[in-house]
């Protein structure tokens, strides 16, 4: 009889195990095509004018109702800068200080255009916000920020994150997604797109890849984990992208003060390149 019991016991607690699994997969789905579906409301401003209805129409502070267990920081204002390289353009996420709002408040309100010295100014709080939030591609040094725009984040331990499963999972999918929008030219190499079920991933390998090359991953292959030990958390969840295959990263993260990422491991799960180059 108790022989018995205990079978009943591990068999449910593996079920609700899995039962719980199966969820946190489709809630990060459901949230990594929630953030998809409003970056494409973001539109290429072509005027002045343009760039202030899009800061108008198109706010990031959106990104918190649909990643509901993380929020900026009180006194700190998450916003977008718009830039690029002769390689194409990208938007930078920031965390705002009232000093720097203000000078942002400053650009929405530049009616006439602005003088060589004015310009000089811009220029140079442009490159001060880049050198502040960008580091550059650790294997290939020399790339315009452009091809790795996906290294600003320098907002990120400006965050306010949930010390649970579906906060950490927010705060990686901000991370790996969060400037995926109004890319240009070279910029597009910034596509990575968090997998987490594997009819997700057949949806955007069915035009690339024959089936049988995904025949032998399952969902709980791509199941995304979270690992909560004190301070130190440990996260796994996979990625697809065009010019590369699928993806498993595994990060390392400190969240003391302020949340860091301590640590980032890549593994090629399936090779693949789509061929296009810009």
């Amino acid at each position: 009889m108790k022989f018995y019991l205990s079978t009943l016991l591990i068999a449910g607690l593996f079920f609700c195990q899995n039962l719980f699994g199966s969820d946190i997969a489709k809630q990060t789905e459901k949230r990594v095509n929630a953030i998809i579906d409003f970056q494409k409301k973001a539109f290429k401003p072509k005027s002045h004018d343009d760039y202030v209805r899009l800061r108008k129409e198109f706010d990031i502070n959106e990104y918190f109702k649909i990643l509901t267990k993380i929020k900026i920081k009180t006194s700190y204002y998450f916003d977008y800068f718009l830039t690029g390289d002769s390689y194409g353009s990208y938007p930078i996420l920031l965390a705002l200080n009232d000093e720097d709002k203000k000078f942002f408040k400053y650009l929405e309100n530049l009616k006439n255009k602005p003088t060589e010295d004015t310009i000089k100014i811009i220029q140079n709080k442009i490159k001060e916000i880049s050198e502040e939030n960008c580091t550059k591609n650790k294997e290939y040094p020399d790339l315009p920020q452009s091809m790795s725009s996906e290294n600003c984040i320098g907002y990120l331990k400006f965050l306010e994150v949930e010390n649970s499963i579906e906060g950490y999972l927010d705060f990686i999918i901000l991370r790996i997604m969060g400037n995926q929008f109004l890319l240009d030219w070279h910029a597009n190499y910034n596509d990575r797109k968090i997998v987490a079920t594997k009819e997700s991933l057949e949806l955007l390998v069915k035009h690339d890849l024959s089936a049988s090359v995904t025949e032998n991953i399952k969902d709980e292959d791509l199941e995304p984990k979270v690992e909560i030990n004190g301070n130190l958390i440990k996260i796994k969840v996979d990625i697809f992208t065009k010019w590369g295959g699928l993806i498993e990263i595994n990060y390392l993260i400190e969240n003391n003060n302020f949340i860091q990422i301590k640590e980032v491991k890549e593994k090629v799960i399936i090779k693949y390149d789509c061929g296009i180059d810009f």
